[in-house]
């Protein structure tokens, strides 16, 4: 059986398809005592608790249905069978407590967290040579009431492994980066390990966003900068030939940043076969590159979060198709979608 009560902008609210498969009715035959109830209700009644709309079938039809709120369900299943209605009734008082409770959590959230808006935000805290953080970066970059980190690592400490997820510092070992208080009798660091554990149970689509970037921007930003030590010459004859490849690289790659830099200063919108062109990629396996990586849709036009981010602008273009004129959607990428898009090539190249 499907939800019988979802939510809907904040409101709890059930259809017609599912008050037919609870009360084992035909669905044609809900819709006529609805129609019926309009013709014998008020319109403001009506209008308020019923709201016509269809749904498509497996045969990729549209039929109607209508949506309904808690005071449409009692009007409507007054006749019907009881205990089925107070089934329905259940999940409303469950679906409603849980909108509540999500709406106390979003207010709790922008009374008491001051944002950190991005990874680069957090300061840098090593311990052991490695980068960690407190639990109050991770409340503060996933946007989460304070405590929160801390009360899902004690709610699962018996997964976390000390020296491996997370080291506990002594009062002598605290320092003024690590942002504890000045008479705190110990604090706890988490590592990248530790972090990903602590941050399983956030599957919001910021914290999706947010794990890659503190991840990638956050921790491994200091392994980058030992593999660099690493690869530094140990001689004058390792140096010579360094400096001979980077020479060699730059040259090659002058004609590509110059046309890159060129995009990214000007403020004009490009098709996507010229940022292809820049960035010495085809056309049509850019194409296939956006929407592998869920940037454009099948109809090559971008999801709106990347519009909403400015990196792509969407264009009505008049086409003659015959005697008719129809607007098509063209994609344009911004100077700042073309940086974005650059530096994902970059990625997958590495």
């Amino acid at each position: 059986m499907n939800q019988l009560v979802f939510n809907e902008n904040g409101q709890a609210v059930t259809d017609s398809l599912t008050i037919a498969e609870v009360f084992g009715k035909e669905h044609k035959n809900i819709l006529r005592d609805i129609r019926d109830l309009e013709m014998k209700s008020t319109s403001d009644f009506f209008i308020k608790n019923f709201r016509e709309d269809y749904y498509i079938s497996y045969r990729n039809k549209k039929y109607p249905k209508f949506v309904l709120t808690e005071d449409g369900l009692t009007f409507l299943t007054l006749g019907y069978n009881k205990e089925k209605y107070i089934e329905i009734k259940e999940n409303y008082i469950k679906t409603l407590k849980r909108s509540i409770s999500e709406n106390e959590i979003r207010t709790n959230i922008e009374k008491n967290v001051e944002h950190i808006k991005s990874a680069e935000d957090i300061s840098i805290k090593e311990y052991k040579n490695q980068r960690v953080v407190t639990f109050k970066d991770v409340d503060e970059v996933h946007r989460r009431p304070y405590g929160t980190a801390s009360r899902n690592f004690k709610q699962n400490k018996k997964h976390f492994i000390e020296g491996k997820h997370f080291y506990k510092i002594t009062r002598d070992e605290i320092r003024p980066e690590f942002g504890f208080g000045i008479n705190a009798p110990n604090g706890i660091l988490i590592t990248e390990f530790g972090y990903l554990k602590l941050v399983k149970s956030f599957t919001d689509d910021l914290s999706w966003e947010v794990q890659e970037k503190i991840v990638e921007v956050y921790f491994r930003e200091n392994q980058k900068q030992l593999e660099q030590i690493v690869s530094l010459p140990t001689n004058f004859a390792e140096a010579l030939r360094l400096a001979a490849d980077l020479e060699e690289e730059n040259e090659r790659n002058r004609p590509k940043v110059e046309a890159h830099d060129k995009f990214i200063s000007g403020e004009n919108y490009q098709k996507v076969g010229q940022v292809a062109k820049v960035l010495n990629i085809g056309r049509n396996k850019l194409f296939v590159f956006l929407r592998e990586n869920k940037i454009l849709m099948s109809d090559n036009t971008p999801y709106q979060q990347y519009i909403d981010r400015g990196y792509f602008v969407v264009k009505e273009k008049p086409i003659e198709m015959g005697s008719q004129v129809i607007n098509k959607p063209q994609t344009y990428v911004t100077a700042k979608g073309v940086d974005y898009i650059s530096k994902l090539l970059d990625k997958k190249i590495a």
